[in-house]
C-alpha cells in the first residue's frame, strides 16, 4: 500500500510512476559489511547531490536516498560512512532533504537515506512532520492517492486506529502491530475513508479528493 501527499503533480503521472515502481521487485544489493551496490535502473529522480531509488517490496514502495558524495565507481555505496555523515552533519542533512522529505515522506513503505538514518533527520518529537500526525488532523487532506491491495498493511492498521481513536498516536504502538491479528488491508481502510472522504477508484488506485459534503 502506498500513500501520497504530492502537490502540483499531475495525478496520471503519479499513477504511471507508481505502476512502474510496482514492477521493480529488487532494491539495492547488499554486499559484504557496510557496502551496498546501487541498481542504476532504479533511479527515477534526483539532482547533483542525491539519487532517489524506488522499488517494490511486499506491495510497499521502498524509497532510498543516496548522497552522491558516497557513491563510488560501480555504484558502490558505503552505508556506514553516510550514516556517520548524517549523524555528524544533522542540520545540513535536514536542509538537503527537507524539500524532498516534505514531498515524498508520506510514501509508505519506507523512506530512508539508506539504511536507516532518516529517522535521525526527522526526530520522533517533530510530530508535525509525520504522516500519522497529518492523518489525525485531516485524513482527507493527508492522503491523496492509495494503492489498493488485499495484502495486510501495518500502515492501514495504524490509520484505522487513528480514525477510531483520536487520542495522540503513540510511536510505540507501531511495534505492536506486527501480529497478524492487528493487520488490516487497504480495502478495509478504503471503506473507512469512504465514510468521510470523497473517493474515486481507478482500477488499483483510490484517489481521495477531500471531505464528504
Amino acid at each position: 500500500m502506498m500513500l501520497f501527499e504530492l502537490h502540483n503533480v499531475n495525478i496520471d503521472d503519479v499513477i504511471n510512476m507508481v505502476g512502474k515502481v510496482m514492477e521493480v521487485k529488487y532494491g539495492p544489493e547488499r554486499l559484504e559489511g557496510n557496502i551496498a551496490r546501487i541498481r542504476p535502473n532504479l533511479t527515477y529522480f534526483g539532482n547533483d547531490e542525491y539519487h532517489v531509488h524506488a522499488f517494490n517490496y511486499a506491495d510497499n514502495v521502498i524509497v532510498h536516498v543516496f548522497l552522491h558524495k558516497f557513491i563510488e565507481d560501480g555504484f558502490l555505496y558505503d552505508v556506514k560512512a553516510v550514516t556517520e555523515y548524517i549523524r555528524d552533519n544533522l542540520d545540513n542533512a535536514i536542509t538537503i532533504f527537507r524539500d524532498w522529505i516534505n514531498a515524498l515522506h508520506p510514501i509508505i513503505g519506507i523512506v530512508t537515506p539508506y539504511d536507516w538514518p532518516l529517522t535521525e533527520t526527522l526526530p520522533e518529537s517533530d510530530v508535525d512532520n509525520t504522516l500519522l500526525q497529518k492523518v489525525r488532523e485531516d485524513v482527507c487532506g493527508s492522503i491523496a492517492i492509495m494503492y489498493i491491495t488485499n495484502e495486510p498493511s501495518i500502515i492501514s492498521t495504524m490509520i484505522i486506529k487513528l480514525l477510531e481513536n483520536p487520542l495522540p498516536f503513540i510511536v510505540g504502538d507501531i511495534s505492536v502491530l506486527g501480529g497478524t491479528e492487528y493487520l488490516k488491508t487497504p480495502k478495509e481502510l478504503l471503506e473507512k475513508l469512504s465514510n468521510r472522504c470523497r473517493v474515486e477508484v481507478r482500477g488499483e488506485f483510490a484517489i481521495i479528493r477531500g471531505p464528504q459534503r
